[in-house]
């Protein structure tokens, strides 16, 4: 099996990756006469290499061996949080009606809960920061 190498950004994650028997020319005598695998390469061995191709973003070199990352997943926009909130805001539209079977102090519960609910996007400045309110018994 060929060497396999890798270059990596500076957050150690593989930027390209070269295999010996594509990117090197040898002579018959075992003289190397081209080399297009970049000095800054890195050799890496045949199992590193599948664990990088088979976990794309999720694997960093870091210290000389493969490091486990976990992919950040993006913060919700603002589109999203209020899309929730208006979902939320729906599913408890029942709360409020006159004949509700609700006690007066469990429909005051819902107002509360339906107000932060309204107040989200005035509470908090980043949309990854939101807290949601606690939903009443």
């Amino acid at each position: 099996m060929s060497k396999k190498f890798a270059v990596f950004n500076g957050n150690g994650f593989p930027i390209a990756f070269y295999s010996e028997d594509i990117h090197r020319a040898y002579t018959l005598d075992g003289e190397l006469i081209t080399d297009i695998v970049p000095p800054e390469a890195v050799e890496i061995s045949h199992q590193q290499w599948l664990e990088f191709i088979n976990h794309p973003d999720e694997r960093k070199w870091e210290n000389g061996q493969i490091e486990v990352c976990e992919l950040a997943l993006p913060s919700p926009d603002w589109n999203d949080i209020r899309s929730i909130r208006d979902n939320l805001l729906r599913k408890s539209d029942w709360t409020q009606l006159p004949d509700s079977p609700l006690s007066l102090d469990q429909k005051q519960a819902w107002v509360t809960y339906r107000q932060a609910l309204r107040d989200i996007t005035e509470d908090y400045e980043f949309s990854s920061e939101v807290v949601w309110p606690e939903q009443p018994e």
